[in-house]
């Protein structure tokens, strides 16, 4: 077996990889779609968030960078927020499909991050 045939097959073995992990994560959050919004902290960030239901503009960008919200400053979670709010509204399933995309892209990321550092596969 030439390199290239075996660099060919390696290549094919991540993305089998990568599709199996992706499946693996969706499978296990698939009831997510299905669940509403909790009496935890959704109405914090969510539900009751002026800044989350105001329209996507300049000014709501930058009051995600310079708010804090329940002690903590999260931009990118608040700006996921307001996005999913003008996406879903109160369809929490929509809210919660967001971050289960998110699971997905990170468990791809991880596995290329470990792959790249080790040389494994």
């Amino acid at each position: 077996m030439s390199s290239a045939d075996f660099k060919m097959k390696r290549e094919h073995l991540v993305s089998l990889i990568i599709l199996g992990l992706a499946i693996l994560t969706l499978a296990t959050y698939w009831q997510a779609q299905d669940h509403e919004f909790i009496n935890y902290d959704d109405q914090l960030y969510i539900t009751k968030n002026h800044l989350t239901q105001s329209d996507i503009s300049l000014k709501s960008i930058a009051g995600a960078f310079k708010d804090v919200h329940t002690g903590n400053w999260h931009p990118v979670t608040m700006l996921s927020h307001m996005l999913d709010w003008q996406l879903f509204g109160y369809n929490a399933g929509g809210h919660h499909w967001t971050n289960v995309i998110i699971h997905v892209f990170n468990t791809t990321l991880l596995f290329l991050l470990l792959r790249m550092m080790t040389g494994a596969i």
